[in-house]
């Protein structure tokens, strides 16, 4: 990060994929990247959406059907930032 000409095209990569909003604080952002850093280092855990089975009909028969119950149940604990 200290040398400009190879921080400077991946750290311009990486803001042309974040929409943030205006009031965005800089310390709000660096938080965000120090987490994110720390779940791609392997420091985070990995979560699938629980499925109940196929598709029934045409093309949802080469998708999953989320467990309705189960899944409601996921991102609520994630919304309320409760453990999963």
């Amino acid at each position: 990060m200290l040398d400009p000409f190879r921080a400077y095209p991946a750290l311009s990569a990486g803001l042309d994929t974040l929409d943030v909003d205006k009031g965005m604080e800089l310390q709000t952002l660096l938080s965000l990247f120090r987490a994110m850093r720390s779940v791609s280092g392997g420091g985070g855990r990995q979560l699938n959406v629980p499925v109940s089975g196929p598709g029934s009909t045409g093309a949802a028969r080469n998708a999953l059907k989320w467990d309705e119950v189960k899944a409601k149940r996921l991102f609520a604990e994630l919304r309320d930032d409760r453990p999963v």
